[in-house]
């Protein structure tokens, strides 16, 4: 059972650290922005916060993990600015609002937060932003897999197969599936075998799915 008054109220101290003037705080310290606001919060309730958020989303206690979330973005912690706007995105914990979570995933993405980028990119590809702009969302794949994600790297070989936002193109779409895998994509890793085993793939290369 969940205990939510553990949980509110190590939301409550939080709130009052990035809510605290800064001169009440300590008289060296300057007015607070994100970093600063992180750093007031402390390293230990960060990761308190962040188990408590982590733990109510994987039990399906979004509006918990929705709320925590939203207190250590505004404190400028990144990855909490992703899952808050990843939740905004999804309309877990609360209804969809694209054109927030867009401006919260924009912040993770200057941070942290490589698939900050991915979710953009996401965005776009699916037009929840406006327009759909595939080429825009390719580059947003592109950035967050210069940045480590494995998730875009995935999504670049996938729309390389599919022929969006790219010309259509297996080979290509092959290299980026073995990038992604080497990143630990099991759905690159799927999609790669069911390449080989359809014979979507050039002849000489089939046995080797």
């Amino acid at each position: 059972m969940t205990n939510y008054s553990s949980i509110y109220g190590t939301l409550a101290f939080a709130l009052a650290l990035i809510t605290t003037p800064a001169a009440a705080q300590t008289d060296a310290q300057p007015v607070a922005d994100e970093e600063s606001s992180a750093s007031a919060m402390g390293a230990e309730t960060i990761k308190k916060l962040t188990e408590q958020a982590d733990t109510a989303y994987n039990k399906g206690d979004y509006e918990s993990a929705l709320a925590i979330y939203k207190t250590l973005g505004q404190a400028g912690n990144s990855n909490a600015n992703y899952n808050y706007g990843l939740m905004l995105r999804r309309g877990l914990g609360t209804e969809k609002d694209f054109s927030e979570a867009f401006r919260v995933l924009q912040i993770a993405s200057e941070g942290d937060a490589p698939n900050a980028f991915t979710e953009l990119g996401l965005m776009y590809e699916f037009g929840e932003i406006g327009e759909k702009d595939e080429d825009i969302a390719n580059d947003y794949y592109m950035r967050a897999h210069e940045k480590g994600s494995s998730r875009a790297t995935y999504y670049i070989g996938l729309n390389y197969l599919e022929g969006i936002g790219f010309e259509k193109n297996v080979a290509k779409a092959e290299n980026w599936f073995k990038k992604a895998i080497a990143m630990g994509s099991d759905s690159a890793m799927r999609e790669l075998g069911v390449l080989y085993i359809t014979g979507n793939k050039l002849e000489q290369d089939y046995t080797t799915g």
